[in-house]
């Protein structure tokens, strides 16, 4: 388990980073004055955001399913 835990660290690095580096995009964005390009950036990042928790579910769901498999989780 932890060899793969390990193994996953730097996706989660990665999506981590994204979200933050958009939301640095945004507030550079907001300060540009056109309310199109905040739009977008706004929009992408509530897409990304939403992407990230969804990803974040199914991988919960997925270690669940395979701790109660194992018998370490109690359904």
């Amino acid at each position: 388990m932890a060899h793969t835990t390990h193994s996953r660290l730097p996706a989660v690095a990665a999506l981590v980073a994204l979200p933050a580096s958009l939301a640095a995009m945004l507030v550079a964005a907001a300060q540009v004055g056109n309310p199109v390009i905040s739009w977008a950036v706004s929009s992408v990042a509530l897409l990304i955001a939403l992407v990230v928790l969804a990803v974040g579910e199914c991988a919960w769901e997925n270690t669940l399913s395979e701790a109660r498999a194992a018998g370490l989780v109690a359904r």
